[in-house]
C-alpha cells in the first residue's frame, strides 16, 4: 500500500468517509520520505558548514565548526530530528566529566550546537529547537586569561637570550 492510500485509510478510521477522505487527498501527491535519509546527523552537519561556508565564515571558524560537530557526531548516534534535550545535557556532561573540558571550551562547543540547531530550525528540518533548554556556563572572568602587561613583556623580552 502506497502512503497516499495509507492516510486515506487512517482518514477513513477516524470518521471520514470514503469519498470524503479521496476528496481530500486527492490535490495531493504524498511519498515516503526515509527517516534516516531526512535526518542523517552526518549529512545535516555537511550542509550546515557548506551553507556557513557560502555565508562567507572564515576557513578557521568553519573548521573549528567542523572539529566540534564531529566530536558531537561520533558521541551522539541519532538521526537530527530525533535528538532530545536529555542527548544534549549527557553530550556537554560527557565534554565536561569525561573529557575533563573547562568552561570556556564547553561554552565553545554549546555554541556551535546551538547555531547548528538554530540552523536546522530556520531550514525547518527540525520543529523545536532542542538547544533552547540548554543554558551556558558562566565564566569567571578573574581567573580566564589576560593579556601581559608592558612590563610583563619587558620582562620577557629581557629574559631571553638570543633575538
Amino acid at each position: 500500500m502506497d502512503a497516499k492510500q495509507e492516510l486515506i485509510t487512517a482518514l477513513v478510521e477516524a470518521g471520514l468517509s470514503p469519498e470524503q477522505a479521496q476528496n481530500l487527498m486527492k490535490p495531493y501527491r504524498i511519498s515516503r520520505q526515509d527517516e534516516s535519509s531526512r535526518g542523517s546527523l552526518k549529512k545535516r552537519v555537511s550542509a550546515f558548514l557548506a551553507a556557513k561556508r557560502i555565508d562567507g565564515l572564515s576557513a578557521k571558524t568553519i573548521e573549528n565548526y567542523r572539529y566540534t560537530l564531529g566530536v558531537f557526531t561520533e558521541q551522539v548516534d541519532r538521526a537530527v530530528t530525533k535528538i532530545t534535550v536529555d542527548d544534549l545535557r549527557e553530550y556537554i556532561s560527557y565534554l565536561s566529566e569525561t573529557r575533563g573540558l573547562r568552561d570556556g571550551s564547553l561554552l565553545t562547543h554549546i555554541n556551535t550546537l546551538r547555531s547548528f540547531f538554530s540552523w536546522l530550525t530556520v531550514e525547518d528540518i527540525i520543529r523545536k529547537n532542542p538547544m533552547l533548554k540548554i543554558k551556558s556556563p558562566r565564566l569567571d572572568r578573574a581567573r580566564s586569561r589576560h593579556a601581559l602587561s608592558q612590563e610583563q613583556l619587558e620582562r620577557l623580552r629581557d629574559a631571553c637570550k638570543t633575538y
